[in-house]
């Protein structure tokens, strides 16, 4: 990593240890499209810089599984840190939408790591 420049706060250390999968299932489908309806895009903004301001890194952007936005936990819940949550749509509001409704209810604000039942890490 590049060096903080002087008066700057120093850069996060972590390391990359895997990607939380966390699919939806046909109930939790449903329960995000309600979620998704209920939550205005200003919600959705501010729901984005909590987290970024939390230690988590957000990206979004196009790649071959079509549009994605994940979370990297860089300096959140240390239990964590290192691991990527994403979602992919077909558009960029849909997969912002997906993984904060990943990470604030599937996950209830904790990502699960270390092989619990009913997840799949990377």
């Amino acid at each position: 990593m590049p060096k903080a420049a002087k008066g700057s706060p120093a850069q996060p250390k972590w390391s990359f240890k895997g990607f939380v999968r966390c699919e939806l299932n046909k109930s939790e489908a449903s329960d995000f499209k309600s979620w998704s309806d209920a939550t205005t895009d200003l919600d959705l903004f501010c729901l984005v810089m909590e987290l970024c301001d939390s230690g988590y890194k957000f990206s979004c952007g196009e790649n071959a599984q079509g549009m994605g936005a994940s979370l990297t936990n860089v300096e959140g819940p240390v239990d964590s840190r290192g691991y990527v949550l994403s979602a992919f749509a077909g558009d960029p509001n849909r997969a912002v939408r997906a993984v904060m409704y990943k990470h604030y209810v599937k996950c209830a604000a904790g990502w699960p790591v270390g092989g619990e039942e009913g997840w799949d890490l990377g």
